[in-house]
């Protein structure tokens, strides 16, 4: 990206093009997210987040490229103007669409006021909910300046599991996605997301990580990630201490009773953890922050991600995931 502009290389087409946006954060860029379409993308820093509507000849097979010198100019606005007015520490700590397309599409973000943001791309103002994610408190804007708010109880990141399948929903009735959220202090919650109704469940209780350890595993959260193949859910867990952990999620209750339940309906077993070789290195020299290792996926590698930390890539792969995936198909 250089200022206004960001080069796309478009796969299905064979081009490379030029995006030029209308409005950009004042800060430094730090992430660029598309949603799942490819008709919209956040541009991210700390405290701004700003919308672009993509154009349909760079994401729509029926529509032809004509190279253009200026390049494709996109309509883009900012994300909820008014949380400066508010509370103007107010920062984003993880921003990702979600992945249900049929409303929407719609930008969940993570403040550092310890609440989750619904935001509707096409009106974007303001939020559409807040769900507020302190175990202890559930008011909205709690600062975090506050003496009993505990910084590693706070919510670091998030990512989304498989949609619950309800009986009762029809084609183009609501769809429920748990929104796994990891705290800094290495607990594991989730929210039911319902985007027909533009609403959040309840946030479920701290859910249980086997084999028990009594540090928690000595987690320092940096980023997470969910993986889904074939109805088997996997979070792969960074931890600022160069270590990944691979915890396996377990439904303990049928979907019907996750929308009516208030205790926790998932449990987490820990598969393997792993530790990346950049840590020793990194940690002779200089403390290691917690935001030196994230973990993203390839929507073209169903067992594989990629893992940045401490200007060193790692392609991550669950063999033994694909190995599960191929003995269910063979069995079933």
């Amino acid at each position: 990206m250089c200022g206004r502009n960001l080069l796309t290389w478009i796969p299905e087409k064979s081009c490379l093009e030029t995006v030029r946006f209308s409005s950009i954060p004042t800060q430094c860029v730090n992430e660029v997210r598309c949603n799942s379409l490819f008709t919209h993308a956040a541009l991210i820093s700390q405290s701004e987040v700003v919308i672009v509507h993509l154009p349909a000849e760079l994401y729509a097979s029926h529509y032809p490229i004509s190279p253009t010198k200026e390049g494709h100019v996109c309509r883009s606005a900012f994300v909820d103007l008014g949380l400066h007015r508010v509370a103007l520490n107010l920062q984003f700590l993880c921003v990702r669409w979600h992945p249900c397309y049929l409303k929407g599409p719609y930008l969940m973000a993570l403040c550092n006021d310890n609440t989750l943001r619904m935001y509707d791309a096409f009106s974007c103002k303001k939020p559409l909910q807040i769900v507020s994610l302190d175990p202890s408190k559930r008011e909205i804007g709690m600062s975090t300046l506050n003496p009993k708010y505990f910084i590693g109880d706070s919510a670091v990141t998030f990512d989304f599991g498989s949609p619950l399948d309800v009986k009762e929903v029809e084609q183009n009735g609501p769809q429920y996605w748990p929104i796994f959220v990891v705290h800094g202090c290495g607990e594991i919650r989730y929210v039911l997301s319902d985007t027909h109704n533009c609403k959040f469940f309840e946030p479920s209780d701290s859910l249980s990580i086997f084999p028990l350890a009594d540090d928690n595993y000595d987690l320092e959260v940096s980023d997470v990630l969910c993986l889904e193949n074939d109805g088997l859910s996997v979070l792969a867990v960074a931890s600022s201490t160069g270590k990944i952990y691979h915890l396996v999620v377990f439904q303990d209750k049928d979907d019907e009773e996750i929308l009516s339940c208030t205790s926790s309906a998932y449990s987490l077993h820990v598969h393997e953890i792993i530790r990346l070789p950049w840590y020793k290195l990194v940690s002779e020299r200089s403390n290691v922050s917690t935001s030196m290792c994230t973990v993203f996926s390839d929507y073209g590698l169903k067992f594989k991600y990629v893992c940045y930390c401490s200007n060193e890539i790692y392609m991550i792969h669950l063999r033994w995931l694909e190995d599960f995936v191929k003995i269910s198909e063979i069995s079933g």
